[in-house]
């Protein structure tokens, strides 16, 4: 009965968006891993935003200390590791939700919404550096504006889980049935005098 009655929490709709987080996520790993794989082979950091952008002056390659390499191939890393732990959360979320336990619902929604978060915040780093580019036919810079699309994307989609999962903890935590305390519960052990009657049939004096 326990499995039965958790199955039926986990309809179409869970499955159908979960399934879209993970290949949304997925596509989020392809994106940014596609510069640090080029990285990798040439021992460099190679990005097409820096190595095709020219001085409109002198028409001379620009270059970028050694500070803002790191800072760049530090934030692809962040990218990765963010549609990594989002596409396996979500791999993770389809496949056991049928057999969680109902005091786990609050942890998993605090989850989503740390993963709401997080996307956000990566949404918001590479969307203020791609989003203004105005480098057209680029291949390097075209990739990472649709890689900002997908955070977007991945970011409304973690939310709207979020979102349906506090609303459903709260609509079944009200449905769960109140045990009411009989009168002699409230005397504890401590040796208190039984009172003659319950509060309700109490009448004030005046």
């Amino acid at each position: 009965m326990f499995y039965s009655d958790h199955l039926r929490k986990v309809n179409f709709y869970h499955i159908a968006a979960r399934f879209c987080q993970i290949i949304v996520g997925s596509v989020i790993i392809g994106l940014y891993a596609h510069d640090l794989r080029k990285a990798l082979k040439a021992h460099k950091y190679a990005d097409g935003k820096w190595v095709s952008t020219t001085d409109p002056k002198t028409g001379a390659a620009t270059s970028l200390p050694p500070e803002i390499v790191r800072l760049l191939t530090g934030s692809k890393v962040f990218a990765v590791s963010i549609g990594s732990i989002s596409t396996l959360t979500a791999l993770v979320f389809m496949v056991s939700a049928a057999a969680l336990q109902y005091r786990l619902v609050v942890l998993l929604t605090l989850w989503e919404w740390l993963m709401t978060i997080m996307l956000a915040t990566l949404s918001g780093i590479f969307g203020n550096m791609y989003l203004s580019e105005k480098v057209e036919m680029e291949g390097g810079i075209q990739r990472m504006k649709t890689a900002v699309i997908f955070d977007i994307m991945a970011t409304g989609m973690w939310f709207m889980t979020a979102l349906v999962g506090t609303w459903w903890y709260m609509s079944e935590n009200r449905k769960r049935p109140r045990v009411e305390i009989p009168n002699e519960a409230w005397q504890g052990e401590a040796g208190l005098q039984k009172p003659k009657g319950s509060l309700a049939s109490r009448t004030l004096r005046r």
